[in-house]
Order: C-alpha cells, then sequence, then structure tokens
C-alpha cells in the first residue's frame, strides 16, 4: 500500500471518529493488505489523533478469544493504544453525541511498576515483576 494510500485511509478514519460516524470498513482500495500495513495505517492514524487526544498513555491488547476473533473476522489478538485524554479514572460523563455504537466491555487493566524492554521474549513467568498493580476496568 502505498503512503498516499495510508494517508487517504487514515485521513478518512479520523474524519470519521471526530464526526463520531460509522464506517462498515474502508473502500477496498484503500483496506491494508497485511497486518504490517494495517499497523502502519493505525501508526499514522495515531499520530493525527495524538493532537486532540493528548499523548498515549498506555497500550491495549484486543481480541483475545476466539469467540471475539470470529465475530471480527480477524484471526489474532491486535494490540492498540489508549490516549490520555480517553482514560479516566473513577466517575466520568460522557455526551452520546460524541460516541459511536457506544458500549461497554469488561477489562483488567495492568499499572507496570517499570518498563519492560522491547528485546526481550515474555511468557507468564518472566513478566510478572513488570507489574505493579491490577485493575478491574472497562471500555
Amino acid at each position: 500500500m502505498t503512503q498516499e494510500k495510508l494517508a487517504q485511509a487514515a485521513a478518512l478514519l479520523l474524519a470519521a471518529r471526530q464526526n463520531a460516524t460509522p464506517i462498515d470498513s474502508l473502500p477496498d482500495a484503500l483496506q491494508p493488505a497485511t497486518i504490517d500495513e494495517s499497523y502502519e495505517l493505525q501508526a499514522l492514524l495515531n499520530r493525527s489523533l495524538a493532537v486532540s487526544l493528548q499523548q498515549p498513555a498506555g497500550f491495549k491488547i484486543g481480541c483475545t478469544t476466539s469467540v471475539m476473533q470470529e465475530y471480527l473476522g480477524i484471526a489474532h489478538p491486535c494490540k492498540g493504544v489508549i490516549f490520555e485524554s480517553t482514560l479516566h479514572s473513577g466517575h466520568a460523563t460522557f455526551n452520546s453525541k460524541n460516541l459511536c455504537r457506544p458500549g461497554v466491555e469488561c477489562e483488567i487493566a495492568v499499572r507496570l511498576a517499570r518498563d519492560m524492554p522491547a528485546a526481550q521474549t515474555y511468557t507468564i513467568d518472566n513478566c510478572h515483576s513488570f507489574i505493579g498493580s491490577a485493575h478491574c476496568s472497562i471500555e
């Protein structure tokens, strides 16, 4: 996918997000063909979103169950960014006009005690020392 097409796709997604307008899918010509292209598109969109949503405050993993993977037509978990202005602790009020297909998902949030080096492969046995605390959360 060319940089021009990535920019066009990111612009469509940004406009939909800013206007709370649902998009069922991108036009065929703007569809990422690979997971790498998808993450490249996500990174481009995130740079634009950071202008209004502030910087990333954390990261998320979605589509982690076979039920959600089947529902979304994705064969693997996906990673994403949580922006600072969208992170709420305690009570929060939301304007429904700013939401597109609102819903609530129960989640588990983990606050790290320290950074995890990117060069290492992690397993359940060697990553627990990085966890500072775990919390119930909603998305």
